[in-house]
């Protein structure tokens, strides 16, 4: 979910846009997402958990609708046990003020959902499909208390993914799973975790040149690696080579698509560096099929000394 972008031009998850489309709007909206809750997060307030019913065996799952012209939508709620449902309920949810301030490009993001007359805050920690619940809505802002809870659970969120990454049976699905471990950890500032997964994810990627992912795995991983450079060491240098790989992806559907990362690029241009930005923006134009004419708008504002919008 992407609380500046209501339509189809939505910058989430690729999977998540094809599933509202294949899926369809009806009055409900289309289908922005599906997602679980946390299994460290609270239960929402509004469900009675059977007494004899423990809280792991207990699955809540969600299904988020977007408006097609509004920033809220319809939520159903399905909670089982083992495969037994035990309650479902409808709501509507909106974003919370905090996710639309305009210097808030998310992960995490948050959002307001109404189920039964109560309002509850959840957080999306990363870009996957999992949200904590945060309690209840209090205004404008998340309290301190919140804000505590958001960080703690997103540190369980991301040992729940990541063990659930080390049961997976073969190479190959861990290959498609790295990159987003790489980035929820990123997320939550576990950057230890983060330079892990990405390393791991670039020196994986050989191994699946004729893969879909390949491209993918290339660009992400070098992308973030990037920015691990600069955050963690400063190493501007460092930085500038991993983004020249980043651009020597031979691309991906995704990539070819939806373009690349721009977050690197943006990050060493707030240092002044504009020619490797402008080298970067000439090797994607290879693979980008559908730049709509970004990468020449993009090369003159550089070339002008502004920093694109990208």
């Amino acid at each position: 979910m992407n609380p500046h972008c209501i339509t189809v031009q939505t910058r989430f998850l690729a999977s998540t846009l094809l599933c509202a489309l294949i899926l369809g709007c009806g009055f409900e909206g289309f289908v922005s997402g599906k997602f679980s809750l946390s299994q460290s997060s609270k239960l929402p307030v509004w469900f009675n958990k059977p007494q004899d019913i423990n809280r792991q065996d207990i699955t809540v799952e969600f299904v988020i609708y977007e408006g097609t012209i509004t920033s809220k939508g319809k939520v159903k709620v399905f909670i089982s046990s083992k495969g037994r449902m035990l309650d479902e309920a409808e709501g509507i949810w909106r974003w919370h003020p905090k996710s639309l301030k305009a210097d808030h490009t998310g992960p995490p993001t948050w959002i307001i959902m109404e189920i039964q007359g109560v309002k509850e805050v959840y957080a999306q920690p990363a870009r996957n499909d999992i949200l904590i619940n945060l309690g209840p809505e209090l205004g404008n802002k998340l309290t301190d208390d919140q804000v505590q809870q958001e960080k703690v659970l997103q540190q369980l969120a991301f040992k729940q993914k990541e063990e659930d990454f080390q049961k997976l049976a073969t190479d190959r699905d861990k290959f498609y799973e790295l990159d987003d471990l790489a980035y929820f950890a990123f997320a939550i500032g576990d950057y230890d975790n983060a330079t892990k997964y990405a390393k791991q994810l670039v020196d994986m990627a050989p191994n699946f040149k004729g893969n879909w992912n390949y491209g993918n795995a290339i660009h992400k991983g070098n992308i973030l690696l990037g920015r691990l450079a600069l955050l963690v060491d400063g190493d501007i240098g460092k930085s500038k080579v991993c983004l020249i790989a980043a651009g020597k992806t031979p691309g991906s559907p995704q990539l070819n698509t939806f373009g690349p990362e721009m977050s690197l690029a943006k990050d060493l241009l707030e240092r002044g560096e504009r020619e490797i930005v402008l080298e970067y923006l000439e090797l994607i134009r290879s693979f980008w099929e559908m730049d709509s004419g970004d990468i020449d708008r993009w090369k003159n504002d550089i070339e002008k000394g502004i920093i694109p919008d990208f």
